[in-house]
């Protein structure tokens, strides 16, 4: 976008001298200078607006708290309605949640890529130090009060210097010194500690271009007051620039009194914006009234939307403009009629008391009011006189307050409908107030729960959006920037089963940054923590689990190859459970266990009662044979016919049990009966 600068007749020497750098800086100056005046001219409604709004809710007038003195019976219902509110949408921490895009139930690497995020960034936020939780909390509240709330997120890091050992190129060992002969060194950097940070951001000190909508925002700043030594470490300014440089004590710029606490600061400041511009893909620090700027650097975080906030959290807006209308000045007309419903009652209240006139003469009735009179008598001068009078009602006229007690009993009713108006106006219902009737039925506790359930949702939806979009902002952060050595440390994957998958999960998260995941943090995280609710929904989860493998159990034993199977189905299942990442890795490593059991060869089939009887007499019939074999090897063996030594005629014993009878020699037939 080109701007007219016009002509200077400073500025052109300097260019004709070859100063260029000094020109363009002294041109984006201009730039800057034009477009936060645009700027602050299009926000300069909303700003009056929020002003009163933080009026209202601390109850200031003319930017001094109302004392006690002044104090004339006003119910700060404002104060009360942003509490109730801020409680029910923002009532914990908040909870990120990281998830892969896909629920691929197979996709190890990625699920833990994930969970290491998701570790990263809850962990942050439970530490004392971090500010990431006060400052999205303060945001939230700006919404309520003055109908805009912003953060920013940054990459803070600090390092050290340390001796590095010099190296030779050719052999990689440590070079000598010639002189000294020991290991040269020289001066390097480490990082031994890095943060994304997130900062609260003043609603005032907030800018960015007119638009209809955010997505057509072209630039964001953010203004941050630095005095002349901040100034100097930051942009190594020379004592002449540092005196170009317009430093002021802090001003009201509204002019309306509020206290400020800066204006206390005995030291003039420099209102220092920090502005990134979209369309040129750059940062710049600059000061208003200053002719250059003092500092520019291109995109140092390289987030996939570029600016470092959020799309603000504000109230409503209208398609014409992204320009919020407070909460307040939609129902500041209730408002103050209620306070004057208030006052009215504080007065008639001090009217309703018990004063009259009496008879000057009557002094005993004087004595019954002014003394503390009680169980006793007061002697009257001249009874008759005052008989005759009437009485104490002769002597004594009460001042009316019927009229009084009137009035207030039409103007509380007045205050209730008041009340019951803004509530309708607001969404608040009874119960989230904390009110009911003893004689409301269930059904009409519900719908009333129902009711500002329906109401607020759509708030509880855009502040669950706000603090989701600075959780992705802060998990860009870290995947772009962070060691990898600092990934580990932080999310403590290395103490879990899914450690085999750490490393390639970080080069997953270097490669991608967060493009593969999505980022949320949902509206119920964000409130008020139901035990009941999260309690049953583990126990729906591990009943449904229980189920699951009784049914699947008798399945594995028969058939162990089918158990991958089914666990695969159980995989799948916990992939879409809220909360199920953690127990993924134990899933897996059942997997791995079921599929190694499958590829082993299947056990022997364990022996029937009809297998253990045929064993047995098996065993039996075998110890027989070895004893009878042992007995016939125990006797003596008879000599054969024709051996030596044995007998003519004699017969061979039989054998023994189980042997054939041994073949006998026959005699050949005589040759003299053969025929001629």
């Amino acid at each position: 976008m080109e701007y007219d600068t016009g002509t200077d007749p400073k500025l052109d020497s300097e260019a004709s001298k070859g100063k260029g750098k000094l020109l363009d800086s002294a041109k984006k100056a201009r730039k800057w200078q034009t477009e936060l005046n645009a700027s602050k001219k299009w926000m300069a409604r909303f700003t009056k607006a929020a002003r009163d709004c933080e009026k209202a809710y601390l109850d200031m007038s003319d930017g001094e708290m109302a004392s006690l003195a002044s104090y004339a019976g006003k119910t700060n219902l404002f104060w009360s309605n942003v509490q109730v509110v801020l409680s029910a949408i923002y009532g914990r921490l908040p909870k990120a949640e990281v998830d892969r895009k896909f629920k691929d139930f197979d996709d190890d690497v990625s699920r833990v890529a994930g969970l290491m995020m998701q570790r990263i960034l809850n962990a942050d936020i439970e530490r004392e130090h971090d500010d990431t939780n006060a400052a999205m909390r303060d945001a939230v509240q700006d919404r309520f009060v003055s109908g805009l709330g912003q953060v920013w997120c940054r990459y803070d890091v600090e390092t050290e210097e340390y001796d590095e050992p010099v190296l030779d190129p050719m052999s990689g060992q440590p070079m000598l010194d010639e002189k000294t002969q020991q290991p040269m060194t020289r001066k390097a950097e480490r990082i031994i500690n890095e943060e994304a940070e997130v900062d609260y951001v003043y609603w005032d000190d907030f800018r960015y271009s007119p638009c209809r909508r955010w997505r057509e925002c072209r630039w964001v700043a953010r203004r941050v007051y630095m005095n002349e030594a901040r100034l100097k470490k930051r942009f190594k300014l020379s004592p002449e620039q540092l005196g170009m440089v317009p430093m002021q004590a802090r001003q009201d710029t509204a002019g309306d009194g509020q206290d400020d606490v800066l204006k206390a600061t005995p030291f003039k400041q420099a209102a220092v914006w920090e502005i990134w511009d979209k369309e040129e893909n750059y940062v710049c620090w600059y000061v208003e009234g200053c002719s250059f700027v003092l500092d520019e650097q291109p995109d140092p975080l390289e987030l996939e939307d570029f600016f470092p906030c959020p799309q603000p959290v504000v109230a409503t807006t209208l398609t014409k403009a992204f320009l919020p209308r407070p909460d307040y000045a939609m129902a500041q007309d209730l408002y103050r009629e209620l306070d004057r419903v208030n006052s009215k009652l504080s007065n008639l209240t001090d009217a309703v008391k018990a004063a009259g006139v009496y008879d000057k003469t009557a002094g005993p009735i004087k004595q019954l009011l002014t003394t503390a009179v009680e169980n006793s008598l007061v002697p009257v001068d001249n009874w008759s006189a005052f008989v005759e009078k009437g009485g104490m009602k002769g002597v004594v006229d009460w001042m009316p307050i019927e009229a009084f007690v009137n009035a207030i009993v039409q103007l509380n009713q007045r205050k209730t409908q008041l009340q019951h108006d803004l509530y309708e106006v607001l969404g608040i219902s009874d119960i989230m107030r904390g009110a009911s009737v003893a004689s409301e039925t269930a059904t009409a506790q519900q719908l009333k729960v129902q009711y500002g359930g329906a109401r607020l949702s759509n708030l509880q939806n855009e502040v669950a959006r706000f603090v989701s979009a600075v959780m992705r902002i802060r998990a860009n952060i870290i995947a772009n920037l962070f060691q990898p050595e600092t990934m580990l440390k932080r999310s403590q994957i290395e103490r879990t089963p899914d450690a085999q998958f750490a490393q390639q999960a970080i080069e997953m998260l270097k490669d991608f940054g967060t493009s593969m995941y999505s980022i949320e943090v949902t509206s119920d995280s964000l409130a008020a923590p139901d035990w009941a609710a999260e309690k049953e929904a583990r126990t729906e989860f591990l009943g449904a689990t229980s189920n699951y493998l009784m049914a699947a159990a008798p399945i594995v034993q028969n058939n162990p190859a089918v158990g991958s199977f089914l666990m695969k189905l159980l995989q799948w299942a916990a992939a879409g459970f809220k909360g199920g990442k953690t127990i993924e890795g134990v899933l897996d490593e059942a997997a791995r266990q079921l599929q190694q059991l499958a590829q082993q060869p299947p056990p022997p089939p364990q022996p029937t009662p009809e297998d253990e009887k045929n064993k047995a007499q098996a065993a039996k019939f075998g110890a027989e044979a070895e004893r009878t074999a042992k007995e016939t090897a125990l006797m003596p063996s008879p000599p054969q016919l024709g051996a030596p030594g044995a007998m003519p005629g004699a017969v061979p014993l039989p054998a023994g049990p189980g042997t054939a009878m041994p073949m006998q020699p026959q005699m050949p037939a005589p040759v003299n009966n053969m025929p001629m």
